[in-house]
């Protein structure tokens, strides 16, 4: 009985022992928290406080940026007025080159055929030789090639050379004697068979400049030459005015 007593007794003394090592532990405990807080709203107005600074001193970096930002907008329209003018310039050449082309064209091809109708009544008579002599040579040469390719004879290439052959006779025979011998006078050529026309190939090269100008060139002069860098640049220099750390406008392209 006595026993139990004492053990109660000596918990009890225990305890009491304990209470002022558990009230330095509070007051402790809360004079930490009371010193805690504040300091760590002290830390975060300094980290807050430097951020400040920093952007602070980068207000002309980015005004700088702004700055040049608006030179090459500047630059940028000036360019694109210089372009809508070089562009005009381009594309009337370029048309204007293609109606040129196109009224050469027409004009020696119908000066041909007034040519072609005065002349009929002293050139039918050889144009009538000519298609007699075309025909004589399908009938005698298509049956010689029929012949020489059952053998395996390119008759063609042979009459090739004998053509060469007989240019080179008729050359030397107009030399001495002034006429030729497989060709009709040249009064006679230059009436009936010879008119001088602008090449259909002279036109289609003009219209295909005139397609690469609108369809290449002038785009990139609207574009490339017509301020488009300097409108890219501009942007750009314009976003570094919110990054966090800017560059100077010379390093933003």
């Amino acid at each position: 009985m006595f026993g139990s007593i004492f053990k109660k007794l000596k918990k009890a003394f225990n305890t009491i022992a304990r209470i002022p090592s558990m009230i330095a532990n509070a007051i402790k405990a809360a004079l930490e928290k009371m010193i805690r807080v504040p300091l760590g709203g002290v830390m975060d107005m300094i980290e807050n406080f430097k951020r400040i600074i920093c952007f602070l001193q980068s207000i002309p970096l980015r005004m700088r940026n702004v700055t040049s930002g608006m030179d090459n907008i500047f630059k940028g329209i000036a360019k694109k007025h210089e372009a809508i003018g070089k562009s005009i310039g381009v594309g009337f050449d370029s048309t204007s080159n293609l109606f040129m082309y196109s009224s050469e064209w027409a004009k020696t091809r119908l000066e041909c055929f007034i040519n072609f109708i005065l002349n009929l009544y002293k050139c039918i008579f050889f144009y009538i030789l000519k298609a007699i002599f075309s025909i004589l040579c399908v009938i005698i040469l298509s049956p010689v090639k029929f012949i020489g390719g059952l053998f395996g004879i390119d008759m063609q290439e042979k009459f090739d050379k004998a053509e060469k052959g007989l240019d080179l006779i008729d050359a030397f025979f107009y030399s001495i004697f002034g006429f030729h011998l497989i060709y009709f006078p040249e009064s006679i050529r230059k009436d009936c068979f010879t008119c001088v026309r602008l090449k259909d190939s002279a036109v289609s090269n003009a219209a295909d400049k005139l397609a690469t100008t609108f369809n290449t060139k002038i785009p990139y002069i609207m574009t490339e030459e017509g301020g488009d860098p300097e409108f890219r640049r501009a942007r750009n220099q314009f976003k570094e005015t919110s990054v966090l750390v800017p560059r100077e406008p010379h390093n933003v392209h």
